[in-house]
């Protein structure tokens, strides 16, 4: 239950739970559906008010896709991906040193994927509804 030390000004509130989650970024998002669907009990806390709208990454691999598969959730992102995402990395003069080319899909899915960040995001926060014991916190800071 919350209370306020008014020597700090702080809002305190004290949970428990099996495991806590620091970040709803992607990574964050995943590990509390994965441990969900393991009938984990899971906190998850976001400093932010909302999911970040901007993207902070364009690739997806083929293990990631695997990986949101596992937890049932690679139909609702596929959508938010163009597969076969080739990648040229350039020197500051323009040279290129990497050329990826990604003409593979031996293990399922295409190797290298372009996305939609904030789209699967929002898919991997949804998904976390089908768990009665993982809660999200939003617009709170850890001391």
């Amino acid at each position: 239950m919350p209370y306020n030390n008014a020597s700090e000004h702080r809002l305190v509130a004290d949970y428990q739970t099996q495991v806590a989650i620091v970040g709803a970024g992607p990574v964050g998002l995943m590990m509390a559906n994965y441990l969900g669907q393991m009938g984990i009990e899971v906190l998850l806390i976001e400093k932010l008010n909302t999911l970040i709208d901007y993207p902070r990454a364009i690739g997806i691999d083929d293990e990631a896709l695997r990986t949101i598969q596992a937890i049932g959730l690679v139909d609702s992102v596929l959508p938010h991906t163009t597969p076969w995402h080739a990648m040229r990395f350039l020197t500051p003069k323009g040279r290129c040193f990497a050329d990826i080319q990604p003409m593979t899909d031996e293990f399922g899915w295409s190797r290298r994927n372009a996305f939609i960040q904030p789209q699967v995001d929002a898919v991997l926060f949804e998904g976390l509804k089908r768990f009665p014991k993982v809660r999200s916190l939003f617009s709170r800071s850890l001391m």
